[in-house]
């Protein structure tokens, strides 16, 4: 069961997850199913046993959603590096679901998109001057 757990977070982004309680929308649950849906694995908030806890220490990613009075604060730190990837959300009169979508698509973005790395010799394929 380790083996199989282990590799199913090495093919995947961990990322542990923390909604505000007084949030009704989104809910952990359904976010956690959507979130797998697009191939991120989310921590459970207490691994029952040492192995897992193991396993589990350190998420790719730290996520948090908190009210606001603008909207949802998303908020997305990356652990590698501490890069924080922030974004107020207008909830508006939108669905739950609607929301749920726009939160997953969100931190998904951020969490695989390839950020440009700048070569301070000019040689990221680009021609030197």
């Amino acid at each position: 069961m380790v083996l199989l757990l282990s590799t199913l977070l090495a093919a995947s982004a961990t990322v542990s997850l923390t909604v505000d309680v007084t949030l009704k929308c989104p809910a952990p649950a359904s976010l956690t199913e959507r979130m797998a849906r697009v191939g991120l694995s989310v921590l459970p908030p207490s691994p029952q046993t040492p192995q897992v806890t193991e396993l589990l220490a350190r998420p790719s990613f730290e996520v948090s959603i908190k009210p606001t009075a603008g909207g949802l604060l998303l908020t997305t730190r990356r652990t590698s590096d501490g890069k924080v990837f922030e974004r107020t959300v207008e909830t508006g009169r939108e669905d739950c679901p609607t929301v749920e979508r726009l939160v997953v698509v969100l931190i998904h973005s951020w969490i695989t998109s390839k950020m440009p790395v700048l070569s301070p010799h000019g040689l990221d394929g680009g021609s030197r001057r």
